[in-house]
């Protein structure tokens, strides 16, 4: 009966026995390969990762993760060939399915390479101080190696295919003029973004204000910035519009955001008094823990080159340093008396600065109380006289 059966499928599918189980073999080691990889591979690479905890190990793994999927196909559909290959034996592979697995193989393995850069990068990161390294530049780094391993991956595939590579790259001198006119807006956005890094406008995550938009800058691409306005919405602008433009940069600060008050107290008020107030407001902002003064910057912690910038130019202006402290009267208002207040806070965070700005301003209330002085309020005065 078994010889039977085994003439059978000779007979019908002109295909030994043998062929279709030492395929069938094939086949399911491949799966087999691919399961153990996933299962044993990975879980050897998960305790390997978080055998000393670390809060960047989460992004490493989650990274490594990608590579299972991609690296699991690769495997199965080379079985899948081999099996095909061990079925049709000794004849070949029909010429459209060998083009369509060189496809499908060259482009898991470019896949494959996209995410090993990936991981590179993110493996890197996170064990240097990520505030040292500009995010801009391995986003570029980033960019032009995928950039270069993908056109590797398409010449191969058009040698695979009998494309003449060389008559390409020769036409490309022919065209060369046509191609760069045609793609001169992406040209000019890829000279922006080179614009861009060399002067150091911004960083990726520094926030930003232009003439149009204002947010925090989420990714610097190839061709387009992508920020992040403060009401959640994301904007892309081009980097040619960027680079041309006027850029206002908050994050390049390194002490100092400013409070800025008028105190408008009432025009009965006690002139020695409000003396008294302003001089009093003034001690409080000098004696803050949470206000800069130029007596408390130690410039040296700033920059080890701090000897020879302060014969160059102003430190403040470079690094971004504000010490500025004015308390003042400083105008006679509508309705009011205006005090001036003028400071920076040690901190540039904002909602740090909050805190800090809420603080004063109580503190100052409580001055104001002590001084016998009240608040002013829009209001107006009508005199009549009887005639």
């Amino acid at each position: 009966m078994d010889n039977i059966i085994k003439e059978l499928i000779e007979f019908f599918l002109n295909i030994k026995i043998e062929q279709i189980i030492i395929a069938g073999i094939v086949f399911l080691l491949s799966f087999l390969i691919s399961f153990i990889l996933n299962k044993q591979l990975f879980k050897f690479i998960k305790e390997k990762i978080y055998e000393t905890y670390d809060e960047s190990d989460d992004l490493v793994y989650v990274n490594i993760i990608r590579f299972k999927k991609p690296l699991s196909i690769f495997i199965i559909i080379n079985g899948f060939k081999i099996a095909i290959n061990i079925l049709i034996y000794p004849k070949e592979l029909n010429e459209f399915f060998s083009y369509l697995f060189y496809l499908i193989n060259v482009s898991l393995i470019i896949y494959l390479i996209f995410i090993f850069i990936d991981n590179i990068i993110v493996i890197y990161l996170s064990k240097k101080d990520s505030d040292k390294i500009r995010k801009e530049l391995v986003s570029l780094f980033v960019s032009i190696s995928k950039i270069i391993v993908f056109i590797i991956g398409f010449l191969f595939i058009l040698t695979k295919f009998g494309i003449d590579i060389s008559g390409i790259l020769a036409s490309l001198g022919i065209g060369g003029l046509a191609v760069a006119l045609a793609a001169k807006d992406t040209l000019s956005n890829f000279f922006g973004l080179i614009k861009m890094i060399s002067d150091r406008s911004f960083s990726i995550g520094d926030w930003i204000e232009t003439k149009d938009v204002e947010g925090t800058v989420v990714s610097i691409g190839f061709v387009s910035t992508k920020i992040r306005t403060f009401d959640n919405a994301l904007i892309t602008i081009p980097n040619s519009l960027l680079a041309n433009g006027a850029i206002k940069n908050w994050n390049k600060r390194k002490i100092g955001r400013r409070i800025k008050m008028y105190i408008g107290v009432t025009y009965n008020s006690n002139q020695q008094d409000l003396k008294n107030a302003i001089e009093q407001i003034k001690y409080m902002l000098e004696n803050h823990p949470g206000i800069i003064t130029s007596d408390k910057v130690d410039y040296k912690e700033l920059n080890r080159y701090y000897y020879k910038d302060k014969h160059l130019s102003s430190l403040d202006d470079k690094y971004g340093v504000k010490t500025t402290l004015l308390v003042f009267l400083d105008r006679f208002n509508d309705s009011s008396i205006d005090i001036l207040v003028y400071a920076f806070t040690k901190t540039t965070n904002w909602q740090e600065w909050l805190a800090v700005k809420e603080d004063i301003m109580f503190r100052i209330w409580q001055i104001l109380n002590e001084n016998n002085l009240e608040f002013a309020y829009p209001s107006r005065t009508i005199y009549m006289y009887n005639s």
